[in-house]
């Protein structure tokens, strides 16, 4: 549509204020997509969120409509309560030189304002990287959307993405919706686990990475949007793109940047960084003290983590809530059985193996209650052959007299 070429919002009218044709962007403003054949009066009245200029012809009026910064500002805040990023400024300084390039592709590519595509395996941290590239970017004061390709039906993706008009099909809402692709509008547009799109939305989403227009559904207009693409896949995009089941152009269009994150196996120096910082991440959480062994350090980073920082994250905070004390020790014994390779059987068998094999004396002591009641019993046993009553007991044991009989009845009757 030739409209579509102005940045303002552009009406034309019959000399009677008639609407004759407009474009996207004055759709956008008057939230509303069915204006030809009405007054353009019914819309003056109310509008208030900019400046208005009027331009009179032979035969008609041409209406530019300018959003002015406060106005703008607003619908942006009140944006950005539902969509922004999470809060990194606690972010892990890490040591492995992977991530190290890594960081230094990100910084480089955040401020050029092109489509990127995030590859790696799940749990890695796309989401996480997109946070951080939105925040570093020159839209970072502006919305960061955020959609699922997996959590939404296919049936339903594209009026989440796109919205739709009023009436549109049955079941709509009769204000029509505004879709997650309008709502990024000047942001960010987030689209998690890109590779389980179906043909026909990657159609759609190929104009809005083109054109950066789209149509929603029950509409025969389509909309101008500025937004950045930031897409992420666990899957092997060539692949798909060579078995026709991910489109080539849309993949070429989207991986104008491309940033593969390493898996957590192949960056060992940074498994350490990651135990100490959700260890304290937790602690702080539910208040408590839980430390790691040495030997359970060892074995966490020598852990192959299939899951990658997903996985290990939600393992220490597994084991954290499940300490039986606030000052606890992890142990290997509280390792799960995929990172310690044993049962709790075998875990057992294996410890008390290992105490025989470098000391045959120990297989005496290695009941460490039962020898401490032991201990106790023949202390108790000793004063009160001394001391007779359970009162002089109870003050050479600095017990009371109650506890002291109740000792002296059982371990000296």
């Amino acid at each position: 549509m030739l409209l579509n070429i102005y940045s303002s919002g552009t009406i034309i009218t019959d000399l009677n204020g008639v609407i004759l044709d407009f474009n996207s962007i004055a759709e956008s403003i008057l939230k509303n997509s069915q204006l030809r054949g009405k007054n353009i009066r019914i819309y003056l009245e109310n509008m208030n969120c900019g400046k208005l200029y009027v331009t009179e012809c032979q035969h008609c009026k041409i209406y530019m409509m300018k959003i002015n910064e406060n106005y703008r500002f607003k619908k942006h805040k009140k944006k950005n309560k539902c969509f922004g990023t999470r809060n990194t400024a606690n972010s892990v300084e890490f040591r492995s030189e992977k991530i190290k390039k890594l960081s230094a592709s990100v910084e480089k590519l955040s401020t050029k304002d092109v489509n990127l595509l995030l590859l790696g395996e799940s749990g890695t941290g796309k989401t996480f990287l997109a946070n951080k590239i939105h925040n570093l970017s020159l839209r970072k004061n502006k919305p960061f959307v955020t959609i699922n390709c997996t959590t939404i039906p296919e049936e339903l993706i594209e009026s989440e993405l796109f919205g739709y008009e009023k009436g549109s099909f049955t079941g709509a809402s009769l204000n029509g919706k505004e879709g997650l692709v309008e709502q990024a509008n000047m942001g960010t547009l987030f689209l998690d686990e890109i590779g389980e799109l179906a043909p026909t939305v990657q159609a759609k989403l190929l104009q809005l990475v083109e054109e950066k227009t789209y149509i929603p559904i029950g509409s025969v207009y389509p909309r101008k949007v500025d937004i950045r693409i930031i897409a992420a896949t666990n899957r092997n995009l060539i692949q798909l793109v060579r078995n026709g089941v991910f489109r080539q152009d849309l993949y070429y269009r989207l991986a104008l940047g491309v940033i593969k994150i390493p898996p957590l196996r192949e960056r060992k120096e940074d498994i350490n960084i990651l135990l100490n910082y959700y260890l304290n991440l937790f602690n702080k959480k539910y208040d408590t003290r839980i430390e790691l062994s040495e030997y359970s350090r060892k074995m966490l980073n020598n852990y192959s983590w299939p899951g990658n920082i997903r996985e290990l994250e939600n393992s220490l905070e597994v084991l954290v809530i499940n300490a039986p004390f606030t000052n606890y020790i992890i142990s290997k014994k509280d390792l799960p059985e995929n990172i310690t390779g044993l049962s709790r059987a075998e875990l057992v068998d294996k410890n008390t193996a290992i105490v025989n094999r470098v000391d045959p004396e120990l297989r005496q002591v290695f009941d460490l209650n039962k020898n401490i009641n032991n201990y106790k019993a023949g202390i108790v046993r000793k004063a009160k052959k001394i001391y007779k009553s359970s009162y002089k007991v109870a003050r050479y044991l600095n017990i009371s007299q109650s506890t002291a009989s109740r000792l002296i009845s059982k371990y000296c009757k």
